[in-house]
């Protein structure tokens, strides 16, 4: 019998917490049916699979970017709901090496008192993990391009009123198209 190997890194504090508690690791490992190795000191994580299963991989690579991402108790969401979706915003791309610049770029998408990624995640239906260098956006996968559309302009110094705003417009067009869509198969 031939086995597939992955590796990932996930942070320590997510990998210790995974060893200590191992309830979502076992709960990784029963619905991907995959053996997964974790070291707790350097973040590493050695994933076991059969090639046959394969189908897995897909929704194992978006589990580890979750956690990647700073995700720990949704995962369990990503693991239920087929049609959850992660995206990874990696915040050095638009910022640099600059700590000042990251540290207002972050400021941009929390928002004063938590506000802006509030408004971001009541929107989509997403959740957003500010973690490190990266924003993590997790949720219905019709919604987590959308809500990576909204940080994105949030980055590039777009006005808070004008990202909602583009918000708004997309889903009133989304829930239009929908409508359409729902009276075109309704006619058959």
């Amino acid at each position: 019998m031939t086995i597939g190997v992955n590796f990932f890194k996930i942070p320590i504090e997510t990998a210790r917490k995974l060893v200590e508690e191992k309830t979502l690791l076992e709960e990784i490992e029963q619905k991907l049916s995959i053996k997964v190795e974790v070291d707790p000191e350097g973040g590493g994580v050695k994933v076991i699979y059969e090639p046959q299963r394969a189908e897995n991989f897909l929704l194992m690579k978006k589990v580890f970017d979750a956690l990647n991402a700073g995700f720990y108790e949704e995962v369990h969401e990503l693991l239920a709901n087929e049609n959850y979706d992660i995206e990874v915003i990696d915040l050095t791309e638009y910022v640099g090496k600059s700590k000042n610049d990251l540290v207002r770029i972050k400021g941009r998408i929390i928002g004063e008192k938590g506000k802006a990624k509030a408004n971001v995640e009541s929107y989509t239906k997403c959740k957003l993990s500010i973690y490190e260098n990266r924003v993590g956006i997790l949720g219905p996968s019709e919604f987590t391009v959308l809500a990576k559309e909204a940080v994105e302009k949030l980055i590039k110094g777009y006005q808070h009123s004008t990202v909602y705003k583009f918000l708004d417009s997309k889903l009133r067009r989304m829930k239009e198209d929908r409508k359409l869509w729902e009276s075109e198969n309704t006619l058959k």
